[in-house]
This record gives C-alpha cells, structure tokens and sequence, in this order.
C-alpha cells in the first residue's frame, strides 16, 4: 500500500463497493420483469415483487459511467509495470493473476451463484445437474467475471502495442484537465454512440465461444477508457492533473456539479423534446450525447473528488482496497442468494436492499479476508 496512490487506492475501491450495490439493486427496480422460460433472459437473475423507483435511477447513474472508470482505473498501472517487468512476464503475470480467477470463477463460483436463480422460479434440479446444465444447455454466463477476462484481453493487447503507447504517454505530458476530458469525450462518443446504433444498448455476445461473453456496444468504449488510463499512467500521476496537489484535484467541487447537472439533463431533460419533425431522432442523438458526456463528467468528478480529499490513509478502506479483487471476483454468490432468501419475504424493497447490500459487502469482504490468509491466493490477489 505504500509504493500505490492512495485516493487511486480507495477510489478502486469505492467503485467496487457501487458495484456490490449496483448488484444488490437490481432486484428491487420498478421495471423488473421475470422470464420464466428463459430465466438469464430476465431483467435481473432474481426479481423481487418489492420495487422502488429509486433504484431505476441510482442503477441508471451507475451504469452509465462505473464500468468504464473501472476500466481506466484498471489502465492506470499498466504502462510502469510493462517498464519494469517487461512484456513476456507482465503477460505471463496478467494470465496468472486474472485468467486463473476467472476460469476457478466460471467453473464453481457462478454457476452456484445462479442456483438460486433457477431455485426461485421452481425449475432447479440437484445442484450437480444444474452445475452440467449451466455450461452445456443454460449459455454458460460468467456474470460478472466478463470484466476480469475482458481486462485479461485489453492488458495483452496493451502489452503488444507497448512501444506506440509508450510514445503517445509523453505527449500528455503537461495535457490539462480539460484537454483530456474533451479528448476523451469525443473519443467515447464516436466508439459508443455508432455501436448502440448498430447492435443496441444491452447486446451480449461470446467472444468466439462460451464463457466468453462481453457487452458488444461498449467494447470498444471500455477499451478507449482501459488505454486512456494506460496513457495518463506514465506521467499523469505524479507530475500530470492525477496528481495529488494538481488543479483538478482541487476543483473536485466544480467537477460535481458539472456532472450532477449533465446527469439530471441526461435523465429528464431529453424527454422533453417534443412536437417537432424528427423530433425522435433529435431526441436519441440529444440522450446519447449527453449519455457520453454524463459518463466522462461524472468519472472525472470522482476522480477529482478522492484525488483532493484523500490526504490520510484508513484501516478500514486499506483493508477494503486490499480485498477489492476477491471481493469483486465472489460478491455474486452472496447477492443472489441473499436476494433469493428474502424474495417472498413481506418488506419493502429500501429494507430489502440495505440487508442484500450489507450482507454482501460483510461476506465478501471477510471471505476474501480468510482467502488471502493463503499464501499461494494472497499472491494473485
């Protein structure tokens, strides 16, 4: 924890907690719907009769900008570590360190996660069969260990393009804040907005075969912001705007309001346009533009908020930060069975989320704890 950047640190792992929580409210949306013949074809694997409209606006808020900011945060460290350990061991270490966890993941930790899901619409059989079923007749979903091996992909790609990144990184050198949020933008826009267009907002598709599954519109968004990060990385955080003592980390109450405002325009202001030929069509490209925009601002404002207000460490968020990868690679088993115990239960949905929310995090976080006392699992994760 010493040689890392504490706020990029705790901001890590504050993302993977909105991830724990994004998860745990999935259930409880006010346009959750069931589909009992096809059940991964549903809104949420599990869908409560308890909802709150809320929800459809904090999982909207989230999902509009978390992946991608996991993404560059992901980027961050990639270029020093290529400079320090070299291409064939950095690959050799990024198979290790996220191909193993993914295949231990789909093979046992999913297809129990998903148990459940059969379980509440009353068409389990034994978990044994169910387990075979999951990966030869069920499609075989990672859940979301998609990022872990989608984060596999972009890391060896970067290693292949080391040499042109590593001379595109110095040109940052001295970029502003702006600068790179307009650049990153514009760059989000023209990899995002065309994909949605051609195969829609919510398209999964393997990657070649089963378990590989990744969302296709955003694929090329995720890796716009996985090799931003890797630029910024080489210089940004310590002599850059990333860096601690830099503009933008002080102006992390301007980036807020920016991205509070571009959100609730996002969210509302676009079903205003009416009334006028092509108005459908000024309104979609009204709601992907400001999507885009709602995306970089809101990510920056994060970004600017735990780089100006994170000066001192904490026992509670180290430990988290620590844990962060094993609790975002097991979080699943505990959400959908904590989601499936409490669905017939008569509460409303805010009660039901918090005990979901705060089960999940409690579990995951000791029982990544208990696997990292390991030392052969504290060395991957």
């Amino acid at each position: 924890m010493k040689n890392r950047n504490v706020a990029i640190d705790y901001l890590r792992a504050f993302i993977t907690l909105l991830v724990l929580a994004h998860h745990s409210a999935l259930s409880y949306l006010n346009y959750a719907y069931v589909n009992p013949s096809t059940p991964l074809r549903s809104s949420a694997p599990i869908v409560d009769s308890s909802r709150w409209i809320f929800f459809d606006h904090a999982v909207e808020f989230n999902d509009i900008f978390f992946m991608s900011l996991m993404f560059l945060i992901s980027g961050l460290f990639v270029l020093p570590t290529l400079r320090s350990k070299g291409v064939i061991s950095f690959i050799k270490d990024r198979f290790l360190r996220l191909g193993l966890p993914f295949l231990v993941g789909v093979l046992f930790l999913i297809p129990l996660a998903y148990y459940p899901v059969w379980l509440a619409i009353g068409k389990a059989s034994n978990y044994f069969q169910f387990w075979f079923d999951f990966i030869t007749k069920y499609g075989w979903v990672p859940g979301p260990l998609w990022f872990i091996w989608v984060l596999l992909a972009f890391d060896v790609l970067a290693a292949m393009l080391y040499p042109a990144l590593r001379i595109l990184a110095t040109k940052l050198i001295g970029k502003s804040s702006f600068k790179v949020f307009l650049t990153l933008f514009l760059l989000s826009f023209v990899t995002w907005i065309p994909m949605i267009v051609m195969f829609g907002r919510q398209t999964w598709v393997p990657f070649f075969t089963i378990p590989f599954w990744f969302q296709l519109p955003r694929i090329l968004l995720y890796f716009t912001w996985f090799l931003c990060g890797a630029l910024l990385g080489t210089n940004c955080l310590t002599q850059g705007f990333l860096s601690g003592n830099s503009r933008f980390a002080k102006s992390w109450p301007v980036w807020i309001l920016l991205a509070f405002i571009v959100f609730i325009c996002f969210r509302f202001a676009t079903n205003m346009i009416s009334g006028f030929p092509n108005a459908q069509m000024v309104r979609e490209l009204a709601k992907g533009t400001l999507a885009t925009l709602s995306c970089c601002a809101t990510s920056f404002a994060f970004l600017s908020l735990f780089l100006g207000t994170i000066k001192a460490q904490s026992r509670i968020f180290d430990s988290i930060a620590r844990n962060a990868y094993l609790m975002y690679t097991v979080h699943y088993i505990f959400v959908l069975w904590a989601q499936f115990v409490l669905h017939k239960v008569p509460v409303n949905a805010t009660t039901k989320f918090i005990v979901v929310f705060l089960f999940t995090v409690l579990a995951s976080w000791g029982f990544s704890s208990l696997l990292r006392r390991v030392p052969a699992i504290r060395k991957i994760a």
